[in-house]
């Protein structure tokens, strides 16, 4: 290791003396130092450390235990080359080809086509990351080389002043020496499933057309399903010509208030991009990363982690639409429902996309890039528990969730957990509406109770810090128990909305008498009668929402590594900061039910969001590999501003966006129609209900025909 440690010396540290920058970028000339310099190799090495940098490695590394790794002869035969007066040429090439300063990758693929060189990586984790590249000797370029570094640079990480609470880890990859990734039977295998569905696509958009498929006596303007046989059916699910005109017809059926539900689905989705770009972004070299500071200190910066609220403005859609749809179903069957089916359906629709996703990324993806830290960016952690992503439990095994496959997955398993309990709130709920109010009340209070103590007890952020950002996602952010609220205030408005809706019919029916609307239906029509209570809705939204997101500005103008709030402050913000934001956003809602705020209306609830919104899962599963090879694939550090950072999210949004159309096509919609088809209970045929004016009006017209018999229809009578 002592070996391993001169190189890095030598080829790391030679500029942290000059501050100019120049001079710190030029090649080490050798004839330029003491001609009398010292000819053993210990005293030659800290000779020239101590002229390049004021260090005199000597002395430094004498403190390191002999013990901690026996030199490679080979390799130390190298050095002594390149620190010879004839190596000079060797050592300029290593120097040349190295990194100059923390996050600087050298020139990879040159040092990678040199015969005699290797190129090397070492990537230092603490809190954020540090990566230098290196062009060592190939006789130098082992793991065994490196072998005592890790516990090394810990200790002397550690005598310099870095807290003893903030991780550290080191990371050393050879990048050229592996061989190249090869398609492997999960990659072929992935490749032979997409290419069965691009068949089964082409040919099932010809099956209408096609007579082998048809059924006997179907007429050309019948529905697919009345008009073809099973087969024909099953292959016409998987249509590309259908599933792209259902994708893009926009139906004037629907509940057009819930249209502006689309557009947040759309916003929210780009402002998760936007925060997973930075986010993802602090862990690739960046050539200023000191500059990431004060880049987080300015106000505006603070819209990046108020992008994690979007993900609860996800819980809040989910909540609201699976308690209000599923309620208007079990209402009146008094609660009951085909609770299997239920079940089924929902983790059939979550489980095809990211079954899909899971094979892309892991063996597709991969294959795409040829970065020096590509390949070992898409670890993935799913060869050990890929089967609990699949069941969505994968926020609680594996406990860790550094270790989880698909770390964006967590999302996911909270919002199927959640889902798992709501039938059986909303069973309850059509029994008696209170006690379905207060399940979610009780669920609601547990969620703030353990929130606060866990941010008491392990004294957490608001958010993550350097040294604290593994408990908070492991203890607060990523558990349902402590992700339940946001979700909580989203069934109690699908509640709501239930109400208001059946009332609202109540007082359409010119036959029923006065009705006394519920306090639900009062609360949502408050704004049609009053542009007072309008504003008043409105405004108070936008402050909750605002206040939230913009108090961060005071957490984070402190050092990374700090915790400057209060423990009082940080327990009420992790246990109410997302329950009032949703409920900020609610109330800025409400009043468009009502034909208030028009503007918000077709912002929101126009065509191109709606169909944008229909491919927001598609986007979220995808959009983070998306970044990881953008990023993985980078040759050289990137230079870090907030500028550049909105770019790239501009960058990634609309690829996503585009990539997610075929995503649905492949992954999604095939598969719905198929449980559409041949798994769903079909649904009884509707009768037709008269109303009683529509009844006065058919016994009239039957009196008629009854009285006049008409002329044109009688027969002549026999003679």
């Amino acid at each position: 290791m002592r070996i391993i440690l001169a190189l890095i010396l030598l080829l790391v540290l030679s500029n942290c003396a000059s501050s100019d920058s120049e001079k710190a970028h030029s090649p080490i000339d050798l004839q330029e130092l003491d001609p009398s310099m010292p000819t053993s190799y210990p005293e030659l090495h800290g000779h020239i450390s101590e002229k390049l940098t004021g260090f005199n490695s000597l002395k430094g590394f004498q403190s390191i235990p002999d013990g901690i790794h026996e030199p490679n002869p080979m390799c130390m035969e190298h050095v002594r080359t390149a620190l010879s007066p004839g190596g000079a040429q060797y050592l300029k090439i290593l120097y040349s080809l190295s990194g100059k300063f923390v996050n600087e990758l050298g020139n990879p693929e040159l040092c990678r086509d040199i015969e005699q060189t290797e190129y090397v990586m070492m990537k230092i984790m603490a809190g954020l990351s540090f990566t230098i590249g290196l062009c060592v000797p190939n006789t130098c370029g082992t793991p065994e080389d490196f072998a005592g570094l890790k516990e090394f640079l810990i200790k002397k990480a550690k005598d310099f002043g870095l807290p003893e609470e903030m991780p550290l880890d080191v990371q050393i990859m050879f990048p050229y020496k592996q061989k190249s990734a090869s398609w492997g039977a999960g990659g072929i295998s992935t490749l032979a499933l997409l290419g069965l569905i691009t068949v089964l696509g082409i040919v099932g958009s010809f099956t209408e057309y096609i007579p082998l498929f048809r059924k006997p006596g179907s007429l050309p303007s019948d529905k697919p399903e009345k008009k073809i046989n099973k087969l024909g059916l099953a292959l016409h699910s998987f249509s590309f010509k259908t599933n792209l005109q259902k994708l893009f017809h926009v139906s004037s059926q629907g509940d057009d208030d819930l249209a502006i539900l689309n557009g947040i689905r759309v916003f929210s989705i780009c402002w998760v991009i936007a925060g997973h770009v930075f986010m993802i972004g602090s862990g690739a070299p960046m050539s200023n990363i000191l500059s990431m500071q004060n880049m987080m200190t300015t106000w505006y910066f603070v819209i990046v982690p108020g992008g994690f609220f979007a993900v609860d403005v996800f819980f809040m859609m989910s909540g609201f639409l699976t308690f209000y749809l599923l309620t208007v179903k079990m209402y009146p069957k008094k609660g009951w429902t085909n609770f299997p089916m239920v079940y089924f359906h929902r983790w059939f629709r979550l489980f095809t996309p990211a079954a899909f996703c899971i094979l892309l990324t892991n063996f597709v993806f991969k294959h795409l890039g040829s970065g020096p830290s590509f390949q070992q960016s898409w670890n993935m952690n799913c060869e050990k528990y890929w089967w609990s992503s699949l069941i969505f439990i994968n926020n609680l095994v594996p406990w860790n969730t550094g270790l989880m496959c698909m770390s964006w997955f967590w999302y996911l398993a909270n919002d199927f957990e959640f889902f798992l309990i709501s039938p059986i709130i909303i069973f309850f709920y059509c029994r008696n509406k209170i006690v379905g109010y207060a399940l979610v009340a009780i669920l609601m209070l547990v969620n703030y109770i353990v929130n606060m103590v866990l941010t008491a007890q392990n004294d957490l952020g608001i958010m993550f810090t350097l040294s604290g950002g593994g408990d908070f996602f492991d203890l607060v952010y990523m558990k349902p128990w402590s992700r339940f609220a946001a979700y909580g205030v989203g069934a109690i408005f699908g509640f709501m909305y239930y109400e208001y809706k059946q009332d609202k019919k109540k007082m359409a029916d010119e036959n029923l008498e006065e009705i006394r609307p519920s306090l639900s239906t009062k609360i949502m029509m408050a704004p049609k009668y009053s542009t007072l209570i309008t504003y008043f809705y409105f405004f108070s939204g936008l402050f909750l929402t605002s206040f939230f997101v913009f108090i961060q500005i005071s957490f984070y103008k402190e050092k990374l590594n700090s915790n400057p709030w209060s423990k009082t402050s940080n327990m009420l913000y992790n246990a109410f900061g997302r329950s009032f934001f949703v409920l900020g956003l609610i109330l800025i809602i409400i009043p468009t039910f009502q034909g208030r705020l028009p503007w918000i209306k077709h912002l929101l609830g126009n065509n191109t969001m709606i169909v944008l919104g229909r491919i927001t899962f598609g986007v979220y599963l995808m959009h983070i590999p998306w970044i990881i090879m953008l990023l993985a694939d980078s040759r050289q550090g990137m230079w870090v501003s907030n500028l550049n950072a909105w770019w790239l999210v501009l960058g990634i949004a609309p690829i996503s966006f585009l990539f997610a159309i075929p995503f649905s096509m492949y992954a999604e919609v095939p598969f719905m129609n198929l449980e559409k088809h041949f798994l769903m209970p079909k649904p009884p045929p509707k009768k037709i209900v008269l109303k009683e004016q529509q009844v006065e009006s058919f016994e009239r017209i039957n009196k008629t025909v009854d009285s006049e018999e008409p002329k044109s229809l009688l027969l002549p009578k026999k003679s």
